[in-house]
């Protein structure tokens, strides 16, 4: 999060685009599961759900608990390893203050390096 911090030094914390920490994690994994997993009217992302096998597919695509609960496990991994290895972008409605979108940022070379957990 401090590397983050560095890369962005313009953004201010009440800032419409701010770095997520962890405690942000709760509300990056509910929108990052809401956009993979879709709805009634908006598919998801179907290059993604072929993982979780043709069992787990059903209509509308957010019934299925089985693989909501599935990304949500991954994208809670996958938020605190950007955390850890990179950056975790978000963008904040400036009035709410909701969570609109964020980005899970892997930096060249950050990855795999020594002394990193």
């Amino acid at each position: 999060s401090s590397h983050a911090r560095n890369l962005l030094p313009k953004i201010e914390k009440d800032a419409q685009i701010c770095v997520l920490e962890e405690k942000d994690m709760d509300e990056i994994v509910e929108l990052c599961v809401t956009s993979f997993v879709g709805n009634a009217t908006t598919p998801g992302e179907q290059t993604f759900r072929w993982t979780f096998g043709p069992e787990n597919r059903e209509d509308p695509p957010d019934s299925c608990e089985r693989f909501k609960a599935g990304l949500k496990y991954y994208m809670y991994w996958s938020a605190r390893a950007s955390m850890w290895y990179g950056s975790c972008i978000g963008w904040r409605d400036e009035k709410s203050g909701k969570l609109l979108g964020c980005a899970l940022c892997f930096h060249p070379g950050s990855i795999n390096q020594p002394g990193k957990p």
